[in-house]
């Protein structure tokens, strides 16, 4: 991935991290600014707790967006060159015309 040799990851890769990184807001959002204390679910109930959840979270985040970053800056997966046309594996049989 890092040498932009599979050009074709480039879209899948764009899909992956996009949605990772969308999904992950709201999530460190929620850990940063909800009061758990209200709600049936346990949630933290320190700010030493929110933090070390949302370290624990932060990575998950980051890695999206550095491979979003990378494929999308990076020179290595433009498409502006062309393919080259492929070659048939079988080599071509001369037919002899036999007398």
């Amino acid at each position: 991935m890092l040498t932009g040799s599979r050009k074709w990851m480039r879209t899948p890769l764009i899909i992956y991290s996009s949605h990772i990184a969308t999904t992950l807001l709201p999530i460190l959002y929620s850990f940063a600014v909800d009061d758990f204390a209200k709600m049936k679910r346990v949630g933290p109930e320190t700010e030493e707790e929110r933090l070390k959840l949302i370290a624990v979270y932060a990575p998950f985040l980051v890695m999206p967006l550095l491979i979003l970053l990378t494929v999308a800056c990076s020179g290595s997966y433009s498409q502006t060159t062309q393919p080259a046309p492929a070659k048939s594996a079988a080599p071509k049989k001369k037919h002899l015309k036999s007398h």
